[in-house]
């Protein structure tokens, strides 16, 4: 009868051990959905830097967002999810070419210039502009 028993738990914990995995290297998908139902793309990861006072996340998704801005413009002020989120791979080739080996100093006019111009779309931000067309 212990056995019996001994034997089912054991069945029951390998059961249960299919089911489960405790690993960390598990990787996210690189997309996500947002709250409007758009496929987004998660920013990749670069090495950190600080140019005149700015992260090199904040340059990277400043770049994005005048990608983002330069490709709406350029379809009439029209957005969709392709135009409102496509992927990070010509804001990341742009940080290699432009920003990625300038040094780290405050000399840059021209970054601090570039990282606190806020790119609107007809006079509004990026956000609202693309929410008010249902793409959010």
């Amino acid at each position: 009868m212990a056995a019996d028993l001994e034997a089912g738990a054991v069945k029951a914990i390998e059961k249960e051990r299919n089911y489960m995995t405790f690993s960390n290297d598990v990787k996210m998908p690189p997309t996500y959905k947002t709250a409007g139902g758009c496929t987004a793309y998660d920013p990749p990861e670069i090495a950190y830097k600080t140019l005149v006072g700015s992260s090199s996340d904040r340059i990277l998704r400043k770049i994005y967002r005048r990608q983002v801005v330069a490709g709406i413009e350029k379809a009439g002020n029209k957005c969709s999810c392709e135009l409102r989120f496509p992927t990070w791979d010509a804001a990341l080739q742009e940080y290699e070419t432009r920003f990625a080996n300038l040094a780290d100093d405050d000399s840059s006019a021209w970054v601090f210039d570039f990282v606190h111009t806020e790119m609107l779309v007809n006079g509004e931000n990026l956000d609202d502009f693309c929410s008010k067309q249902g793409v959010f």
